[in-house]
């Protein structure tokens, strides 16, 4: 059996990962070159919720997606208080209220 090749129309919008950096959707190794080309990147990162019902749970993660440049930058504020409100030795995590809080373009 042969498999052809389908000649879709161009991508839109592209997903991709890239480990602990919001940057690299942007510029250079992530969105850069996919811009250029009217593509454009889906950039999210990955949080921990702090599991209110019983602290000693592990926290759920939950990734959330930038709409625009304020989801973009909220993901940014988001991620840094995970490591900033945590306790030295636990996972990065945020409690739902913060994360509603500055849900904003997200």
């Amino acid at each position: 059996m042969k498999l052809r090749r389908d000649r879709r129309p161009p991508v839109p919008a592209r997903g991709g990962s890239v480990l602990k950096n919001l940057a690299a959707g942007r510029t250079g190794r992530g969105g850069g070159p996919c811009v250029g080309k009217g593509v454009q990147p889906i950039i999210g990162c990955q949080l921990a919720l702090t599991r209110t019902d019983n602290p000693r749970l592990t926290p759920d993660p939950i990734v959330p997606l930038a709409q625009d440049a304020a989801g973009l930058a909220n993901l940014q504020r988001l991620s840094s208080q995970g490591f900033l409100d945590t306790a030295s030795g636990q996972k990065p995590q945020l409690p739902f209220d913060y994360i509603a809080q500055h849900a904003a373009g997200v």
